[in-house]
């Protein structure tokens, strides 16, 4: 079997440069010998895409940039951004351009391949949007691609046909029913960071070098032309579609007297508009224009999918690092960043930072106000800069009505205080808390704490306590917190038996918490890897004074030593070692060494 060309945009680029009638009949005399040379030669279509794939493999960098740089209407619509437009004229060019700029798609969108498999990276070309408005049919152009298996981030895999969506796209549909997606022959395949495809090789999906057979040029230009014709159609419709959307806007902003004039209305607008009302305005707007159809007009026009992520993430660290020390957040939260976290994850689950997130039973804006909370707190949810001083009002108040933990807040958020220990408030609590919110943070951010201790969930109020001595079992925690952490068998028993087990411990270090830290960090530079650290605490009450008091430490990703004590601190991640309020008695490192687990009882 003969290679295919070995650089298949070398006939239209060079069609690009020459512009004499002579060049050009030259261009078409290589094209013929070419042909000559592949004359009906037929090879697979993952065979000749991995070849091609390889051959452009140095353009990676370069193409993701100009992926991501470009429109998605050009990236749906267009067949040459990646590569040069050729002659009309030009058929060969013409398909060389359509098969260069899919192998070359595939290598942009995609970022490992496995037996065939390429799993897709929509994020890593153009982030969020990308994520949600380009798919298949956008990245594999070349209309000889008709059959793919597409396999889930869940492990589904099913075949997927080359198509027309519902909306008029060039798509790939499902070409089966997947009941366990709830999806029939025929629908449209969303594609997403993680998923993967493969095509299929079958007698009737495989690729047919263009020969001299004029019958097989044909076949594959008008296939071509064909689907050229679709996308320019579903490029006026989806114009024609946002041209009427708009129309809705200009129609009820009239409608309710909002608008001066509605000539050249963006979405920018729009949006800008939205976002400088005030909360009383904002209600206005919801009782002259019934929710459900402001709700509608904001999917129609996009303005549901309008992402504010990074503003607002500055805008919650903003706010959180102003807070005066004894605030109430601080006071169930533990510390800033903690507080920081817990209002990121709740954006995050509400509206994904979308702030016209509309629901169904009209809540609405980032954090999902009630119009109750909304008229309350005189806030504009869709601004950023008040939803964020919204949620902190709407907390405290929470708190001060017995929403004392992180937890029990965010399930009054949901529920309300009335509800927030009922079934569902504690469900919606462990979905926030399941959010690993460094997700949503600047990667370069120097305070991203990319905690170590993402599984562990120390014991929060109401504190489990022994009936006969009334003392709170602080060393089961710690010992739950230990195993956790990767010691295995951790000592337990009550805070002071352990301690008078471990305080003639070789490893046992006593001293100012200054002390402790450079003892533990000089253990560290002595090559010992510390799992963990068992702490002992003075009592501070009568019962501590009588039974001590136990927590554990650990040193999180950026060197810093925090203290999981929920009894004390209250939160789930800990707080800096400094900046602990208890006075430590001695500490005992865990650390593993090639035999194993030393330092324990």
């Amino acid at each position: 079997m003969r290679n295919p060309p070995q650089n298949p945009e070398r006939i239209d680029s060079h069609s690009q440069e020459v512009e004499s009638s002579s060049s050009r009949t030259n261009i078409r005399e290589q094209a013929r010998a070419e042909r000559e040379n592949l004359s009906s030669t037929i090879i697979t279509q993952s065979q000749l895409i991995q070849q091609r794939i390889d051959e452009f493999n140095e353009n990676l960098n370069e193409d993701r940039e100009k992926l991501r740089t470009a429109s998605v209407q050009n990236i749906r619509y267009e067949t040459h951004v990646l590569t040069s437009r050729p002659q009309p004229s030009d058929e060969i060019g013409r398909i060389n351009n359509v098969k260069a700029e899919t192998a070359r798609r595939i290598n942009a969108y995609t970022s490992a391949q496995t037996e065939g498999w390429h799993k897709i990276d929509y994020k890593s070309v153009g982030g969020e949007e990308h994520e949600r408005m380009i798919g298949l049919g956008d990245i594999l152009m070349d209309p000889d691609i008709k059959l793919i298996k597409i396999k889930k981030r869940n492990g589904t895999e099913f075949t997927a046909e080359r198509g027309v969506s519902k909306t008029g796209r060039v798509s790939f549909l499902y070409a089966e029913d997947v009941p366990s997606l709830n999806k029939k022959k025929g629908d449209y395949v969303a594609t997403f960071t993680g998923d993967q495809f493969k095509i299929i090789d079958t007698a009737d999906n495989k690729e047919t070098i263009p020969s001299e057979n004029p019958a097989e040029l044909t076949r594959y230009i008008e296939k071509l032309n064909s689907e050229e014709a679709q996308r320019k159609e579903n490029q006026r419709e989806s114009q024609a579609s946002l041209e009427y959307s708009h129309d809705n806007i200009h129609h009820i902003l009239e409608t309710i007297g909002i608008a001066e004039t509605t000539d050249n209305l963006t979405n920018k607008q729009v949006i800008e508009w939205f976002q400088e009302r005030t909360h009383i305005q904002i209600i206005e707007i919801r009782r002259e224009v019934h929710p459900s159809n402001l709700r509608r007009l904001f999917k129609e026009t996009g303005l549901d999918n309008y992402s504010q992520k990074e503003e607002l993430i500055n805008e919650i660290r903003r706010q959180v690092n102003d807070l005066d020390e004894n605030h109430d957040m601080l006071s169930a939260f533990g510390e800033k960043e903690t507080l920081i976290d817990g209002m990121i994850r709740v954006a995050a689950v509400e509206s994904g930072f979308r702030p016209f997130n509309w629901s169904r039973t009209n809540c609405m804006g980032f954090f999902q106000f009630t119009k109750a909370n909304t008229e309350n707190l005189k806030i504009n949810p869709l601004n950023p800069k008040e939803a964020v001083e919204g949620l902190l009002k709407l907390w405290e108040g929470n708190y001060k009505s017995g929403a004392k933990t992180p937890e029990l807040l965010f399930a009054a958020h949901y529920r309300g205080t009335g509800k927030m220990e009922d079934e569902r408030g504690t469900e919606y609590a462990d979905k926030i808390a399941s959010i690993n919110p460094d997700e949503f943070r600047d990667q370069n951010d120097e305070t991203q704490l990319n905690r170590r201790m993402s599984a562990v969930a120390p014991t929060s109020a109401p504190y489990e306590i022994n009936p006969e001595t009334g003392a709170t079992l602080c060393s089961r925690t710690a010992a739950n917190n230990l195993k956790n952490l990767g010691v295995e068998n951790p000592p337990r028993g009550n805070a002071n038996e352990v301690a008078f087990r471990l305080q003639n411990n070789p490893e046992a270090i006593g001293g100012s918490k200054e002390q402790i830290i450079s003892r533990l960090n000089s253990l560290i530079e002595q090559g010992k890897e510390i799992i963990a650290v068992d702490v002992f605490v003075k009592g501070a009450s009568a019962a501590g004074r009588v039974h001590g008091h136990r927590a554990v430490a650990y040193r999180a990703p950026n060197g810093n030593w925090r203290i999981l004590d929920p009894y004390r601190n209250r939160n789930r991640h800990g707080v800096n070692f400094e900046n602990y309020n208890g006075i430590i008695e001695f500490v005992v490192p865990y650390y593993r060494t090639q035999s194993g687990t030393v330092g324990t009882v």
